[in-house]
């Protein structure tokens, strides 16, 4: 593998088959025969699931055009950026283990789900990924020890705002590659870029090669992928509103990072964002999947090294 001779490298993974965003909606009968509800194939776990992955194709696409061979790499954090770096290094079969720290022990239970039930956009369609049970990969370790950091050649900090420590990154003595997500985006208030470590971090490390994850595109307010799914959800109703015929566009919005944070209920979890994303009230009908995806695909990720 040659090292990268650009100093950035993009992603643009994950684009919507013509096949899948030309579907038409679900849909069902309204209060008179002359409007209709249509509901998204697409689910909010869904949107999550592909921009994770957006960002985890991007970032082992960078290592793999390093001039390294990975062996012991460790994640930090697993939600969500995490958890998909993570299934995704289980193709490299030099590693010998993949471990994920995280100061929330029951996100061991999200890993193992998202182990079990791995999706990803197909040339035709969101299916499960079947190929991912392969006993031939690695089971994904997970601890609450920081102190593990220590045995890393690579380390994937994925915590953010108020995230890793700079105390822990420069005890980093055998890391070979250090990359961070940046937690600000394109859309980012002056008080979020003031909260951003990226710098420091990426300045504290010793690492031979160095990177930060920034991912735009939908002027966000941070990279965060739920962030980022908020605003597919609103852009892509106000795109709907703008069609002759809507009555009315409703997202499926509540509060799941306080399912998974605050009642730490991960099955819980699971289930809220296993529905449709979006719910339209209309005459004629409508291709929600199409307008989500035209939205999901302005979101780009770069490796800014």
């Amino acid at each position: 593998m040659n090292k990268m001779n650009s100093k950035s490298s993009k992603s643009m993974t994950n684009s919507v088959p013509d096949n899948l965003s030309s579907n038409l909606s679900k849909r069902e009968n309204g209060i008179t025969s002359t409007v209709n509800t249509y509901y998204s194939s697409i689910t909010i776990g869904d949107i999550l699931n592909i921009i994770a992955q957006k960002k985890a194709d991007a970032v082992i696409k960078w290592i793999n055009s390093l001039d390294y061979n990975v062996e012991t790499p460790m994640v930090v954090g697993t939600y969500l950026t995490g958890v998909f770096i993570a299934l995704k290094l289980r193709e490299n079969h030099s590693i010998k283990n993949i471990e994920v720290l995280d100061i929330y022990n029951h996100l061991g239970d999200l890993i193992k789900s998202f182990e079990d039930n791995f999706k990803y956009l197909s040339e035709e369609k969101i299916v499960n990924d079947k190929s991912y049970k392969n006993p031939h990969y690695k089971k994904i370790l997970f601890s609450n020890d920081l102190s593990h950091l220590k045995k890393a050649d690579v380390v994937f900090d994925t915590t953010g705002l108020g995230g890793l420590d700079i105390k822990h990154i420069k005890k980093l003595n055998k890391c070979k590659i250090f990359i961070t997500e940046d937690p600000c985006s394109d859309g980012s208030d002056n008080l979020i870029k003031d909260k951003n470590l990226t710098s420091a971090r990426l300045k504290s490390a010793s690492a031979q090669y160095k990177a930060r994850i920034f991912t735009s595109g939908l002027m966000s307010k941070t990279s965060g992928t739920m962030t980022l799914t908020m605003d597919v959800l609103r852009k892509s109703v106000e795109e709907i509103l703008k069609t002759n015929g809507v009555l009315y566009a409703v997202a499926s919005l509540d509060f799941y990072e306080g399912i998974l944070f605050k009642e730490k209920n991960t099955e819980k979890f699971l289930e809220s964002v296993n529905r449709p994303a979006m719910i339209v009230s209309s005459i004629n009908p409508v291709q929600i999947d199409k307008t989500l995806f035209k939205i999901i695909e302005k979101i780009k990720v770069e490796i800014l090294d």
